[in-house]
């Protein structure tokens, strides 16, 4: 290691400053006991250094974080991470962590942007369609949820990307509340005391997300979601004894879920297999996480695309149903015209 390009690796919520052998490497923002003073710097931060010889060295860290940021408790944002790379290791690391993750983001947004203006003009095309308003609304939210994730590794301030995070998880709430409300306008459902059930139980579960409330068994976590896909099928099944052309829908949506969720465990049983018993294999691991990955995003939102694509099939069908008749009206008037 003596004489050889390193680099310290540093992500934070605060204020820092870094020493080695007690000689300033790097400020990262103002550090300060006075929350007036101090100034947060939370953008990832590498610094370059090298070891002269063998003898042992001494990392020192001056960090503040004081009261007047916000941080909210069930942040996923740890206070304080150092670590050391080769410089010439650092940038196949960087890829291989954040290629996956910048790419699922982008494509999310992109899709349901697309989806969400697709909704709207749809809804603006025949204003009788509540379903079309509430689907715009739950794609807009979705891709809202993914933007302000994308943002939070861009903002300084400690308190802003916080703010950031926080939005996220609130969006993404909301969101899964709307696509209960989008199954009731597509099913034409009354909202009585199931769905609100729910939606007190999901608030419930991201207030105790968000304080870091321990809750044995993880029952602010999984009941809320179990009782939507619940609610689906019974929703589903009432749908069906109106006689409903599109109750089954949100069924062959749960079954797409479903099955992604098999499959994804699978993927990560492999994975984990290729780690247990050889160790060089790498590149196999990470092709089958990515896999595994894909499956785990299907799964989560095949039901508000799964809506989306039979709304669009039920336009389409309408359209073409349309064009038919006009071009039988366009046939008869022509007959008419010819006996004229």
């Amino acid at each position: 290691m003596v004489n050889k390009p390193l680099c310290f690796y540093i992500r934070q919520a605060g204020a820092a400053e870094i020493y080695l052998d007690g000689k300033l490497l790097d400020t990262l923002g103002v550090v300060s006991s006075s929350p007036s003073q101090e100034v947060t710097y939370s953008i990832t931060k590498v610094i370059p250094f090298s070891l002269p010889d063998t003898n042992q060295h001494t990392i020192a860290v001056r960090f503040s974080f004081s009261k007047g940021n916000f941080y909210y408790p069930g942040s996923n944002q740890e206070t304080f991470t150092l670590k050391v790379f080769e410089t010439q290791n650092l940038g196949s690391w960087i890829r291989k962590t954040s290629s996956r993750t910048s790419g699922f983001l982008f494509f999310s947004i992109g899709l349901f942007l697309v989806f969400s203006i697709l909704h709207f003009l749809f809804y603006r095309s025949n204003r009788s369609k509540t379903v079309s308003l509430t689907l715009g609304f739950t794609m807009l939210t979705f891709a809202l949820a993914f933007i302000a994730e994308s943002l939070e590794t861009q903002l300084q301030s400690s308190s802003h990307q916080q703010i950031g995070e926080l939005t996220t998880f609130i969006t993404f709430y909301l969101g899964v509340i709307l696509i209960n409300v989008s199954l009731y306008h597509y099913l034409h459902q009354p909202f009585r005391y199931f769905f609100f059930i729910q939606a007190i139980l999901i608030a419930v579960s991201l207030v105790c997300m968000a304080m870091e409330v321990d809750v044995p068994y993880g029952l602010a976590v999984w009941p809320p979601f179990l009782l939507i896909f619940t609610d689906f099928i019974r929703v589903s099944i009432l749908a069906e004894r109106r006689k409903d052309s599109n109750a089954k829908v949100p069924i062959y949506s749960l079954v797409v879920a479903a099955g992604c969720l098999v499959l994804a465990i699978v993927f990560f049983v492999i994975a984990g297999a290729f780690v247990g018993f050889n160790n060089t294999q790498n590149g196999y691991v990470e092709f089958v996480v990515v896999i595994a990955m894909l499956l785990i995003f299907v799964m989560l939102f095949s039901i508000p695309v799964g809506l989306s694509f039979s709304l669009v099939r039920e336009y389409s069908r309408t359209h073409q149903s349309l064009r038919k008749k006009i071009q039988e009206l366009e046939s008869l008037s022509a007959k008419c015209l010819s006996q004229e």
